[in-house]
């Protein structure tokens, strides 16, 4: 049977293989796509994922950590609350960003906050409280008695 560039280039995409692993396995098995998937695939030679755009693997887990770091963080929850309301709540990258960008207004916003006794919560995006929360929670009640005791002075 006469092996087609289409048939080689189907079986390099598919199998993530050389031009000339893909010819070879499409003769041994008389031009069988599936079979030669099959006979690549007991070689050892079908790789999982196709590399895009040449990057090396190297590059590709790094990008792949990186997406999974953000995907995690927009799982949790900045929540500035009282006991009556909450006054923020969005994802930890979004806080991040901010901190970032606007450090001195953030630092003064939530100083102010605390102060006024909201108090600073994290959370997944099930709801869970994280255990960070309780040194939050110390936090908050240390600025709070700061500002009864200055507001009494």
């Amino acid at each position: 049977m006469k092996i087609t560039l289409e048939q080689i280039d189907f079986l390099r995409e598919r199998a993530n293989v050389s031009y000339r692993e893909a010819k070879e396995a499409l003769e041994e098995t008389g031009g069988d796509i599936v079979e030669a998937l099959v006979m690549l695939e007991r070689q050892n030679k079908v790789s999982g994922k196709k590399q895009q755009s040449g990057k090396s693997s190297g590059e590709s887990g790094l990008w792949d950590s990186i997406k999974n770091f953000f995907r995690k963080m927009n799982r949790i929850r900045f929540i500035l609350r009282n006991e009556k309301s909450v006054l923020i709540n969005f994802p930890l990258t979004v806080a991040l960003i901010l901190a970032i960008v606007a450090t001195p207004f953030v630092v003064v916003g939530i100083l102010v906050a605390l102060f006024a006794g909201y108090r600073i919560q994290f959370k997944t995006d099930k709801g869970e409280d994280m255990a960070v929360n309780k040194y939050f929670d110390k936090m908050s009640d240390s600025v709070r008695s700061m500002g009864e005791d200055l507001k009494s002075e």
